[in-house]
């Protein structure tokens, strides 16, 4: 008993500090300029520019907590912008990223020599299905993708120090979105290459080797990849003969797919900084301003992440981010409920709102590119025989209800119903429906009247996806 006060106070002990250290940190002056790739900090290395750009043609939110809010938010048509991520992503982040692109957002993900390859590699099996339907008659795919890790020099295009090469090495001709348009030079800062893990059918045997990507932003011929990161740091670095160079290596890469969809890589996170979008003498201004204008003709929203950038002790953002993503992870695992004190948790229910947060659900669903779904849609409304979207309505109702009271016995449903006391015509609805899937042939109309009244019924019955975690009982006749 003792033991478990102990805990009940230090675990209060520490929220409150958390707290407080982030509120008063809020107020104090200069405490954003502890975070790195901050859109309040207007010094040389934050993002303010890049953040003005952006909320000037679009609708532009900051995420501080975790990447997989989005998911349970519903987010659509949206570009979220992963800048110089440090610390580590979680596993329900890691999870999100597929769905959340499934659900027709992009990502742009700017990384050297931090956490990001920690998402690339769930970003890389989607990118390799993307070849797979886009370049079918290829006989070479890249299977895996990744930020090198060594640091990118160039000896022939460079500012400063060949550690900061100038891209100069445009390739114009694969923009399809445009994003390079009057964009001849970029600017970088010790930014790193994109490496690709390739599968090459040519030979009699299939090959696969790690290898040099082409993008649409690379350095010269004369570059190399300099793997000592402290060497360059010290201005020590010598070519060794191991390491490799003597071709373009790629800083920048996108791919679009679907309708308004990409994803882009980019191997300095500095390139969107202030100092280089403000620098006349490069088209870094002009290569983010490519990127809003596009997002605003498609009607998107830009979201920046913040909550990986690395903070010291002394930034409000590093304790906002500690409570928003403890408050994701109980949102997300309610069983960890069960170890909040009961004081905190009288507290904190005062400041919840008043609907409940949606789970995730994770399926394994068979992978269908879009040259095989489309056909099969195609052709439900070319027969106008809506018979099996039906029929998975149906299903879906059915498993809800088993789900809530643990039966899909029509008895049982019979007996819910008269309990709860729906009207006569959502029952003779649901009999029309399954008559009319013994019948066929269900017409567009049809399939709109049912598919209302059940989507309806299940309001009515009790099992909405809120309430799927409540089983209740079925009444005795």
């Amino acid at each position: 008993m003792i033991e478990g006060l102990k805990t009940s106070r230090l675990v209060a002990l520490t929220v409150l500090f958390v707290t407080t250290a982030a509120l008063v940190l809020a107020y104090v002056p200069g405490t954003w300029r502890a975070t790195m790739y901050s859109i309040d900090d207007e010094g040389p290395f934050g993002l303010s520019d890049m953040y003005s750009i952006l909320s000037d043609r679009v609708k532009t939110k900051t995420v501080i907590g975790s990447i997989s809010i989005l998911l349970r938010e519903n987010v659509t048509n949206a570009a979220i912008f992963i800048i110089g991520p440090y610390k580590s992503f979680s596993s329900d982040e890691i999870s999100s990223i597929p769905l959340l692109l499934a659900r027709g957002n992009s990502i742009i993900l700017a990384c050297d020599f931090g956490s990001g390859n920690q998402i690339l590699s769930v970003i890389s099996y989607i990118l390799y299905e993307i070849q797979k339907a886009e370049y079918s008659n290829s006989t070479v795919y890249v299977k895996k993708f990744a930020f090198n890790g060594s640091v990118l020099m160039d000896a022939s295009s460079f500012v400063g120090s060949p550690a900061n090469p100038v891209l100069t090495n445009i390739l114009h001709d694969n923009d399809p979105l445009g994003f390079f348009d009057g964009v001849d030079k970029i600017a970088t800062y010790m930014p790193t290459a994109l490496s690709g893990y390739v599968r090459d059918n040519n030979t009699g045997e299939p090959k696969e080797y790690w290898s040099p990507l082409p993008g649409q932003a690379m350095s010269t011929e004369f570059s190399r990849l300099e793997t000592n990161l402290q060497s360059v740091k010290d201005g020590t670095y010598r070519p060794d003969s191991d390491e490799r160079g003597g071709v373009p290596f790629s800083v920048i890469l996108y791919y679009p797919f679907m309708k308004n969809q990409f994803i882009m890589l980019v191997g300095d996170p500095d390139i969107f900084t202030n100092r280089y979008l403000r620098d006349q003498r490069f088209d870094n201004r002009a290569f983010v301003e490519n990127i809003a204008n596009y997002l605003a003709s498609k009607g998107a929203v830009a979201y920046i992440d913040q909550s990986h950038e690395p903070a010291l002790p002394v930034s409000s953002t590093a304790y906002l981010s500690i409570i928003l993503r403890t408050i994701s992870y109980f949102t997300l695992f309610p069983i960890l409920g069960l170890f909040v004190p009961r004081s905190l948790y009288n507290y904190l229910k005062r400041l919840m709102p008043e609907y409940e947060a949606r789970g995730i659900l994770i399926r394994k669903i068979k992978r269908r590119t879009a040259y095989e779904f489309n056909p099969d849609a195609k052709a439900t409304l070319e027969k106008n025989d809506f018979t099996e979207p039906l029929k998975l309505l149906l299903d879906r109702f059915k498993n809800k209800f088993a789900s809530r009271y643990g039966s899909r016995s029509r008895k049982a449903f019979e007996r819910v119903a008269k309990r709860r006391k729906i009207p006569k015509v959502y029952i003779k609805t649901l009999r029309e429906a399954l008559s009319a899937i013994e019948r066929g042939r269900i017409t567009r109309d049809e399939f709109v009247l049912y598919a209302r009244r059940i989507i309806e019924l299940e309001r009515l019955i009790g099992v909405r996806r809120y309430e799927l975690g409540r089983r209740g009982k079925i009444p005795a006749d």
